[in-house]
């Protein structure tokens, strides 16, 4: 159809001429200015840990294939099983531009209850194909999605497959279990124009495409955000069938360039009135300084002492935390059998429709969906030996002196700072190395395999403290891998990156319901990772999303030692001693998203990416901005840092470093 409408005379209309949609971007240019990559990736060695995330829950499972160059992401029959690709940075829109991604990808058949999708997306908003439930009108299932938390609510827009608008008559030629190369491309401006399409011998061809300006009913944004990752998932919704998908090489272009568009620089430097440390003598990668950004891009309520008065932009008066829960029920000897849940004696709370039920033996993601009594009707068909049974309706955050309006936080996140879970006890088995820890919690965790978690406090064997990706094995208990043997003692929690974190279901005046913001929802309330204490601190806004680009490092020392700079991701993550991580506040910089320490005595883990060395005297610079930017993770509450360490000859004595790293935060 063409995009022309004109009422002027047919002697000026033949005049015109109109390139067909494929050869125009999506914002009408005809497709000859330069094309610019964003983004590129293959995976012929690895999966690329430090560009690419790799999410699991449940059984799911995702491995590089050498022998085809590609990823392979699995997931069982188990409901609650989901495997996610997900690119570290978030593609920097710029009004003006198309931005566009191509991949290589083999859906797998379709089954019912399992979402298979590739695009621009996070949970919250983006653009996709997605394979859902295969239907007598859609037997491939396939659909072409957007998706946005405008408002609060995640909704989709899902358009399916015999719906799609097909300019060229080519979808029913495709078969989608073969390998396609897929693109999607997208203007924001919050109206912009949406199109899905196929490459097929070198050609484009829409497959559908909307335009959200002048759409009937259209008030809002498509999205909240024109800041997107590229995003590869494989999700089951409920009970489906055993199923991998494939992908293979990915590029995100913008038609006509980006600007340049770095962000605010700011220097993140040594505690003001002391501008040199003492490592000492003999010193082992002693952290001069380190950097990370904020959990969260928007502060909009809470309590947080770093984040509020002096110390920061939080604003006045937050309620503070009276109570949280997650635990709604629990069950003493119940059972499964088929889709019938059987209660013995409720010990505490009460049973009731909409709750998540675990429990030895129980499937991931069973939810009570009927019933009354003692006999209840469940999602997932399943035989569960009689055992305690623990319910969930999510995590419930009480402020008892709050004045909300009801429902005035859906669809925030909240967040907070530190906090941790009690483990009774931790058991080390086996006859070598690896040893298996197996963890036994205070509290039912509700915590699901594939999750990295820290475990800290572990006294005699230490080599349980540290992060580790852990596997369930119980409401109360999982398991992880240490090398060495023997019980731990002392005082030990877990945690989760920087603290807690999750998406706010809904609220009452006082009261937040809160879900895991990956794989909780309505239909799920899995509950926060970990769960904010009674009267600590939590903070209400948005997860940041921005990057931190390092440019230039300043550094003196007043004696020879050698420097090295230490990287921390999700996957390879550093552990600091004696850390305290303030907002630029204290500096000066008003404005900043990054907190820094200058206090930490100790550092292990990470990855030294850089190791130089630091000659005494003088002010030495270092160019950094090659350096890779710092991201957060798909959750949103384990930001990268990077820390500049400095190792110490024996002679060293009360010599001094000072650091200063100047950067460019880029949120928009």
């Amino acid at each position: 159809m063409s995009g022309l409408s004109l009422s002027s005379s047919t002697a000026d209309q033949a005049m015109l001429m109109e390139y067909p949609q494929r050869l125009r971007d999506n914002l009408g240019k005809q497709k000859v200015s330069e094309s610019q990559n964003l983004f590129e990736a293959d995976f012929e060695y690895s999966q690329q840990p430090m560009r690419w995330e790799a999410y699991i829950s449940g059984s799911a499972t995702i491995q590089q294939v050498s022998s085809q160059g590609g990823i392979q992401m699995s997931v069982t029959s188990a409901s609650g099983d989901v495997a996610i690709r997900q690119t570290r940075p978030y593609i920097r829109y710029q009004p003006g531009k198309t931005i566009y991604m191509s991949t290589g990808l083999v859906f797998g058949a379709a089954a019912t209850n399992q979402r298979q999708r590739v695009g621009f997306f996070d949970d919250a908003n983006g653009i996709f194909f997605e394979q859902g439930d295969p239907t007598a009108a859609n037997p491939t299932g396939m659909a072409v999605v957007y998706r946005s938390d405008v408002g609060g609510t995640i909704t989709n827009t899902t358009i399916t497959y015999p719906n799609w608008t097909d300019p060229y008559n080519i979808k029913s030629t495709l078969n989608f279990n073969l390998i396609q190369m897929y693109y999607v491309e997208y203007a924001w401006y919050g109206a912009g124009l949406l199109r899905w399409g196929v490459v097929i011998n070198g050609e484009p061809y829409i497959l559908h495409q909307i335009g959200i300006a002048n759409l009937p009913s259209q008030t809002n944004p498509w999205s909240r955000t024109g800041n997107l990752p590229v995003r590869y998932e494989l999700r089951n919704v409920g009970t489906s069938t055993a199923s991998s998908m494939f992908h293979y090489g990915v590029s995100v272009i913008a038609e006509g360039k980006i600007d340049t568009q770095r962000g605010f620089t700011y220097g993140y430097g040594m505690a003001a009135g002391t501008p040199a440390r003492q490592p000492g003598a003999s010193a082992v990668r002693y952290p001069i300084l380190s950097f990370r950004y904020r959990a969260m891009g928007t502060l909009e309520y809470g309590v947080d002492t770093n984040y509020s008065g002096a110390n920061g932009t939080l604003p006045a008066g937050g309620a503070a935390i009276t109570s949280v829960a997650n635990l709604a029920a629990q069950v003493g000897t119940s059972s499964i059998s088929g889709n019938t849940l059987t209660i013995g004696t409720v010990t505490s709370g009460t049973v009731a429709i909409g709750q998540l039920v675990t429990g030895a033996n129980v499937a991931a993601g069973t939810v009570i969906t009927g019933g009354s009594g003692s006999s209840w009707t469940v999602n997932v068909t399943q035989t569960a030996a009689s055992s305690t049974m623990y319910m969930t309706g999510g995590t419930v955050i009480t402020a008892s002196s709050a004045t909300w309006t009801a429902n005035q936080w859906v669809g925030k996140y909240v967040w907070s700072r530190g906090s941790s879970a009690s483990i009774s006890g931790i058991v080390v088995s086996g006859a070598s190395a690896p040893y298996t820890a197996t963890a036994t919690t205070a509290n039912p965790h509700f915590l699901t395999t594939g999750r990295y978690i820290t475990v800290s406090g572990g006294t005699t064997n230490t080599s349980v403290n540290g992060t580790f990706q852990i596997t369930v094995t119980g409401p109360t208990t999982f398991t992880y891998s240490v090398t060495t043997s023997g019980n731990p003692s002392g005082t030990i929690l877990y945690t989760q990156g920087t603290g807690a974190i999750g998406r706010v279901l809904s609220n009452t005046t006082t009261a937040l319901t809160v879900v895991d913001n990956v794989i909780g929802s309505a239909a799920l309330p899995y509950p926060m990772t970990v769960s904010p204490a009674a009267s600590g601190n939590y903070i209400i806004g948005e997860i940041d999303r921005g990057q931190v680009l390092p440019e230039t490092l300043n550094i003196y020392s007043s004696a020879n030692c050698t420097l090295e700079l230490i990287a921390s991701t999700y996957y390879s993550p550093i552990a600091l001693t004696g850390a305290t991580f303030n907002t630029m506040y204290s500096l000066g910089s008003l404005n900043s998203f990054v907190e820094r320490d200058v206090s930490a005595t100790a550092v292990s883990g990470g990855e030294v990416v850089y190791n130089t060395p630091l000659p005494a005297g003088g002010l030495q610079n270092f160019d950094l901005s090659t350096f890779f930017p710092l991201y957060t993770t798909i959750q949103g509450n384990t930001p990268d840092l990077l820390t500049i360490a400095v190792t110490t000859p024996s002679g060293f004595g009360t010599n001094t470093v000072g650091a200063s790293v100047i950067s460019q935060e880029a949120m928009s």
